[in-house]
């Protein structure tokens, strides 16, 4: 909601009778501002409620209204009509598993209504499995696995109404030794050239395998030495083979001038790729603004 104050409270309720009659759902009482997201004009607040709405009846309609109270006591109201949908998709029969050098790489056909798929895993055939990913897509490699290590998976189909299929035919699958490093390097600091007093690196690498950690340097000397900086441990994987390592430097005590950075990847089969980059340390701050009016 927009308000010029503050928006203290949001209330939300539903009904099954076209508005006749409302069933209290619940309230937030801590809303968020975001402020001057839109417009500065104004302050923007929202407002957000989990609600299990499985005592409704399947395949009906719900209307659900929202309304905002601010500071001063006024409220406006918002409404909008869902369609009630606890059908879970059909089941998958068709996932595959195709094991590689330190991953294993599994694919399905993608349902029509399909909003995201959930992964399981174990180490036994039938499970118990555990979920290990959400994704929206309909493949997906799996970096977390140990060569010679039997594996067996199952997937299911999320709609867009959160409802969740049967587990899939199950597949099996046993990853290979990963003979490969890693390729593909690549170091920036917040997409500049310069290192100011504090910043966050950023490394990048792809991998068929797993990256177990990212190693950052830095040399005043040409490359002649290297002082460490940190190391990144468990860094982000957030699609395919393409893995992030990201760390804050305070490079306050680094004299100006050039320095050379050097990021190095490791990945868990013993192997490793490194990029250098020269960069130029500047602490000198701006001049001052001149002409400031209001």
């Amino acid at each position: 909601a927009w308000d010029d104050s503050a928006v203290t409270r949001f209330a939300f309720d539903y009904s099954t009778d076209g508005g006749s009659t409302w069933t209290t759902i619940g309230e937030d009482t801590a809303p968020v501002l975001e402020q001057g997201e839109w417009d500065t004009r104004a302050l923007h607040w929202k407002g957000s409620i989990t609600w299990d709405s499985s005592e409704l009846a399947d395949s009906s309609y719900c209307l659900v209204r929202a309304t905002a109270y601010d500071i001063n006591g006024y409220s406006d109201q918002a409404y909008n009509s869902y369609a009630v949908d606890h059908t879970p998709p059909e089941m998958y029969w068709n996932l595959s598993a195709q094991p590689g050098n330190g991953y294993v790489n599994l694919s399905w056909a993608q349902e029509p209504y399909e909003r995201k798929a959930y992964i399981y895993r174990s180490l036994n055939p039938g499970g118990p499995y555990q979920k290990i990913r959400e994704i929206e897509d309909c493949s997906y490699h799996d970096h977390q696995v140990e060569p010679g290590t039997t594996y067996y998976y199952v997937v299911t189909s999320v709609d867009e109404a959160g409802n969740e299929s049967p587990y899939s035919n199950e597949v099996v699958a046993i990853p290979d030794n990963d003979t490969q490093p890693p390729v593909n390097p690549d170091l920036n600091i917040q997409m500049q050239e310069k290192i100011g007093k504090e910043q966050t690196l950023r490394a990048y690498a792809t991998d068929y395998g797993r990256i177990e950690s990212f190693d950052f340097e830095y040399s005043l000397d040409g490359g002649g030495t290297w002082t460490p900086i940190g190391t990144v441990s468990s860094p982000e994987n957030p699609y395919g083979d393409f893995w992030e390592g990201r760390l804050v430097w305070n490079s306050s005590s680094i004299s100006e001038g050039p320095c050379m950075l050097k990021a190095t990847a490791h990945d868990a089969a013993g192997h490793s790729c490194l990029k250098e980059r020269e960069f130029l340390v500047d602490h000198t701050a701006p001049e001052a603004l001149g002409g400031l009016t209001a």
